[in-house]
């Protein structure tokens, strides 16, 4: 952790924290990947996208938070396996998808244990239900799309 982390309040840190993870999650990777699906994924993709975009509003909410709290928000840099997410299919990505979005429920509870400031700790909860909820719209989504065996057709739009 490097010094300036360690001098912000701990509100803020735990903050940053959550943003940082959040902004280069494998959901906000994917808004620009080239994703390879046929005619029923991309329903499928669509209703992936709406939930890439409640993230998104989610982030900036988050970013407003620490930023009228005086913070200075973390940079983050996506993971570089990411790259690998390109010219595949949607039904491939499916199970890669519902693993990290459990991975981020867990650091995100993790978190939310760790905030003590009302305003901050509200935030964070919205934050896990919705992500739980997303959790579970993936979920279903795997089971309706992305057990398919079916070679992909087009790339999602």
């Amino acid at each position: 952790m490097s010094a300036a982390a360690l001098s912000l309040p701990p509100t803020l840190t735990v903050l940053n924290r959550i943003f940082a993870r959040e902004k280069v999650s494998y959901l906000q990777y994917l808004k620009d990947a080239w994703i390879w699906t046929d005619a029923d994924g991309r329903a499928v993709w669509k209703e992936i996208s709406r939930v890439i975009d409640e993230e998104q509003r989610m982030l900036q909410r988050l970013a407003e938070l620490i930023v009228r709290r005086k913070g200075i928000l973390a940079t983050a840099v996506f993971d570089e396996r990411f790259t690998e997410s390109h010219y595949v299919s949607l039904a491939h990505l499916m199970p890669r998808l519902v693993a990290y979005q459990r991975w981020l429920i867990q650091e995100l509870e993790k978190d939310v244990r760790q905030l003590e400031d009302p305003e901050a700790l509200a935030l964070a909860k919205e934050m896990l239900e919705m992500k739980r909820r997303h959790l579970t719209a993936l979920e279903n989504l795997y089971q309706r799309y992305g057990t398919k065996s079916s070679a992909p057709s087009a790339p999602a739009a």
